[in-house]
């Protein structure tokens, strides 16, 4: 099985740039090798719902770092490898963000882990397939809500389902941009 990025960003507010977490995890193997989690200032207000999600609050990102700040770390960490969420809403929190700081536009290998989810088990097809319920389904314990607890437990919900489908990470991205040009 190829290496993997697995990530998740928790926001300040709905915008997808408003980032105030990142979480990601390497596997290799199918199990995990590295871990990168950050409290991120977001330099924007937070809204009373998401504090309601994940926790975080102003004063607990007043002197962590801006994104650009850990661009180079992040961007190192997803280039040269497949990259993965759990749902195109980490992406576009990713890309937002680096449009917002003006900074390159990297092109990453990028897979919504739960389209391959949806595509293995029928009972996911549509609904269901959060991480909550999929976490609980398959007896997986965590933090839900925090940036690298969601990616570890999308990495390893995603790796199950590699095994079971039968594909490869590297079919799976061959098929699923077949299907985007059609």
């Amino acid at each position: 099985m190829p290496s993997f990025v697995s990530i998740d960003v928790e926001t300040a507010n709905n915008s997808p740039a408003s980032i105030c977490q990142i979480g990601m995890v390497k596997f290799a193997d199918g199990k995990v090798v590295d871990k990168y989690n950050c409290l991120i200032n977001p330099d924007e207000g937070f809204l009373p719902a998401n504090i309601m999600v994940h926790g975080i609050k102003p004063v607990m990102v007043k002197s962590a770092p801006k994104f650009f700040e850990v661009f180079e770390e992040v961007n190192a960490w997803l280039s040269d490898t497949i990259v993965t969420s759990h749902s195109y809403f980490d992406r576009s929190a990713i890309f937002g963000a680096i449009k917002r700081d003006i900074l390159p536009e990297p092109q990453y290998l990028w897979l919504d882990a739960t389209t391959i989810i949806r595509r293995t088990w029928a009972q996911y097809q549509k609904r269901g397939y959060g991480l909550a319920n999929l976490s609980s389904d398959f007896k997986i314990k965590f933090k839900h809500h925090d940036a690298c607890e969601d990616a570890r437990v999308s990495g390893e919900i995603l790796v199950m389902a590699i095994r079971d489908s039968g594909k490869t990470l590297d079919e799976w991205f061959e098929v699923l941009k077949k299907n985007k040009k059609s």
